[in-house]
């Protein structure tokens, strides 16, 4: 494992510019941008729909620690908790696989 960096006064866009250039901390990026977005579509989604954590996970038959977890990109979402939340905020859905631009 890596120690970590100072950036040493770097701007965050320059620092990340420099270490993104490791292939195992752009993989690691990139994996926590992914939980990020999903966390942030479920947050938004039960805000939107005007529901505290403890009443979404009624709708979704859990505890609030769960929502929690989800909501901070500590648990790993699979589609079908996705389609749980998206009933439970009512919402629709979309999954999109676009090519990356060169």
């Amino acid at each position: 494992m890596r120690q970590r960096k100072d950036r040493n006064g770097l701007p965050l866009a320059e620092f990340l510019k420099e270490e993104l250039q490791d292939p195992e901390i752009r993989g690691h990026y990139k994996a926590a941008k992914a939980e990020w977005l999903v966390a942030r579509a479920v947050t938004s989604a039960r805000k939107r729909a005007g529901l505290t954590q403890v009443q979404l996970a009624k709708r979704l038959r859990t505890d609030q620690k769960a929502v929690w977890r989800l909501e901070s990109g500590h648990q790993n979402a699979t589609v079908g908790l996705l389609w749980k939340v998206a009933l439970a905020t009512d919402c629709d859905l979309r999954l999109t696989l676009s090519p990356r631009r060169p």
